[in-house]
């Protein structure tokens, strides 16, 4: 389960993952990327969603790999003998899936109240 700093880095993440969008559209810094992915239609969307072409997508890849990192770090800093891998697998697994769910949830919100106030 996530604790409330967990959840707090999960809504980090989708600030950041918004942030990126918006700078991936014309006329802002990263507007080259935004371009690669609407040039590359050729591309399935398994790739071009998680790189960026879907909201919903890329912050859930943020999520998942900073998941995958936050709980990789703390169990090699842990100093907890844990008597199987698997379940330290499966832990580190399922931390990050709900990193991405998290990360997915407020992107939702984040564009949602966006597209209200605009």
């Amino acid at each position: 389960m996530l604790n409330l700093i967990d959840i707090l880095y999960s809504f980090q993440i989708a600030v950041l993952a918004v942030v990126l969008l918006r700078l991936f559209e014309e006329g802002n810094i990263f507007a080259f990327w935004g371009r690669i992915l609407n040039r590359r239609p050729s591309l399935p969307d398994w790739i071009r969603k998680p790189l960026g072409y879907c909201p919903r997508c890329f912050a859930g890849q943020l999520g998942f790999w900073f998941g995958i990192c936050i709980s990789t770090i703390r169990i090699q800093n842990a100093l907890i003998v844990i008597d199987t891998t698997t379940h330290l697998v499966a832990e580190v697994i399922f931390k990050a899936c709900l990193y991405a769910a998290f990360s997915i949830f407020f992107t939702e919100i984040i564009h949602a109240r966006s597209q209200t106030t605009t």
